[in-house]
């Protein structure tokens, strides 16, 4: 039971990520900084994922 309210709680956390950094890529003032956006959008989604991985290991 504890499991899936992990899995619920970290699919959560990528929804509102995901949210949020789209809207932060639109408000991109030139497509020069786009590419330095995208690469700090996808360390966070690194990050929240390991974090994910490293609580269901911690839990069994």
């Amino acid at each position: 039971m504890i499991l899936m309210e992990a899995v619920k709680e970290m699919v959560l956390q990528l929804i509102t990520y995901s949210i949020l950094s789209s809207g932060c890529l639109h408000l991109m003032p030139s497509k020069q900084y786009e590419s330095m956006a995208e690469m700090a959008v996808g360390l966070g989604y690194i990050c929240m994922i390991l974090d994910g991985i490293r609580t269901f290991v911690g839990m069994g």
